[in-house]
């Protein structure tokens, strides 16, 4: 995501146009049926890079700045997820959405981020209408794939030309991405992967891509918190080789925790600032776990979580714990929350009297734990809208 998005949306106003991946609209739409079409037209469209539905903005040329102050049905960032969420898509697979609210103009702007994510093309398996005050429904079709093709949406009783439809596809697959971005994609597909029981995997739509486990050992050492996390067994830990016929794409460790029966891929790490002293070192900054989504670690992740990931926890039955670990999006994404948690990491202190110690060891697990989990609750926060 753009971290300069006002300055974006300022550009796309003043070009007095629209385009592939950007649409105007003078108010929020009073029918779900058009704002559904309009998502799916953004989410297929042939462009590398994320989309923008911007609303408060007239139609060009006049691109007239209304803003959404006081509009009635102006939706939240929860509103649109789940609105998409209730929605029947084709396999499951839905766009991903994000609601930013930008001051242009001394007006409110509502722009709904559309992510540009290999899984296209997106579809419904079944219809979704939505009636109008005066005239028919409106109804977006199930089984047609809509696109925007410069500033000209896919008419919603009709379905994109195939060009287009095969180029979605062809991206889907990975047909012409590399090896190391193909695995992504296939990694994801859980349930094409043969298993001989022990120690191998092919993918069995492209076998030459293969997986190979090592033993596992017990993690030595206790060098984060949550190696301490389960109290009555110690994690283990296990590498696995990733490779495309003979050729090694990748090595990663994985962690098992038996107990709650599950593994996940070492998570990357972050670092907040306890203060603001020019010496940053252990004693003054806490770790913060994560995944980013466009990393082949989330893919795996994905992958031995076979698809459940609402968070890290066990999927199989009545979990014991879980892991405050957050999945973020992007880079941008990670480097706005982690700026988000310093400048407000008194509410934290705040919470939990006496912290920072600043003392290694013991205190710093528990300390390192607290703040896991405060930041968790607002990563949740931040998601939900």
């Amino acid at each position: 995501m753009n971290s300069n998005l006002n300055e974006v949306i300022r550009e796309l106003i003043d070009s007095n146009r629209e385009g592939t991946y950007w649409d105007f609209k003078a108010e929020c739409h009073k029918n779900n049926a058009e704002l559904l079409h309009d998502i799916l037209c953004l989410a297929n469209a042939l462009h590398k890079g994320d989309r923008f539905l911007i609303l408060g903005i007239s139609d060009p040329p006049e691109c007239e700045i209304k803003g959404v102050a006081g509009d009635r049905n102006r939706k939240t960032q929860a509103g649109f997820i789940d609105f998409i969420r209730s929605k029947h898509f084709a396999g499951d697979i839905r766009p991903e959405v994000e609601l930013r609210t930008e001051i242009i103009g001394g007006a409110e702007i509502d722009v709904l981020i559309v992510f540009d994510r290999p899984q296209k093309p997106y579809y419904l398996r079944e219809a979704y209408q939505d009636k109008t005050d005066n005239g028919p429904p409106i109804i977006v079709r199930a089984n047609s794939i809509y696109t925007r093709t410069l500033d000209t949406n896919t008419p919603i009783d009709k379905s994109a030309d195939f060009p287009a439809i095969e180029y979605m596809w062809r991206e889907r697959f990975g047909i012409d991405s590399s090896p190391l971005e193909k695995i992504k994609l296939y990694l994801r597909d859980y349930e094409s992967w043969e298993l001989d029981g022990v120690n191998f995997a092919y993918y069995k739509f492209f076998p030459e891509f293969t997986i190979k486990i090592g033993s596992s050992s017990e993690r030595s050492g206790k060098s984060v918190w949550w190696d301490r996390w389960p109290v009555d067994e110690p994690l283990t830990e296990s590498t696995y080789k990733i490779k495309y016929h003979s050729t090694q794409l990748a090595k990663l460790r994985v962690i098992h925790c038996h107990r709650e029966g599950i593994s996940f891929p070492y998570p990357d790490v972050g670092y907040v600032q306890t203060d603001n002293s020019k010496n940053v070192d252990a004693k003054n900054t806490y770790s913060l776990f994560y995944y980013a989504q466009d990393t082949l670690d989330y893919s795996l992740l994905h992958h031995l979580f076979r698809g459940n990931l609402t968070s890290i926890q066990s999927y199989s039955k009545p979990p014991i714990k879980k892991l405050p670990f957050m999945i973020f999006k992007n880079d941008e994404e990670r480097d706005s929350f982690l700026v988000s948690l310093k400048e407000n990491i008194g509410e934290f202190f705040s919470e939990h009297q006496g912290f920072p110690k600043k003392c290694l060891g013991e205190q710093m697990f528990q300390e390192e734990e607290a703040f896991a989990d405060w930041a968790y609750k607002r990563w949740l926060s931040r998601i939900s809208g």
